[in-house]
C-alpha cells in the first residue's frame, strides 16, 4: 500500500478517523508521517492532520451502522 501523501513510498503509518457514521482511513510512509507530526506526539494534532491532507481519504461505512 502506498502512502497517501506522496503516494511513492510504502506506507508503515496507518490512521483511522470515526466521524458519524463514516470511517476515514489514511496511510503514511514514515517521512510524510513525520513531516505531519505524527511521530512527535507533542505536536500530533489530528484535526490539523485530518483537514490539513492533500488528497481524498478513503471512506467507508461504520460497520456497526450498517
Amino acid at each position: 500500500m502506498l502512502c497517501n501523501e506522496c503516494r511513492s513510498k510504502t506506507a508503515t503509518v496507518h490512521l483511522t478517523q470515526i466521524s458519524g457514521d463514516k470511517i476515514v482511513k489514511r496511510d503514511f510512509c514514515d517521512d510524510c508521517a513525520k513531516a505531519k507530526g505524527v511521530n512527535d506526539p507533542a505536536g500530533f494534532s489530528i484535526a490539523g492532520l485530518m483537514t490539513g491532507l492533500s488528497s481524498e481519504p478513503r471512506t467507508a461505512p461504520h460497520p456497526r451502522f450498517n
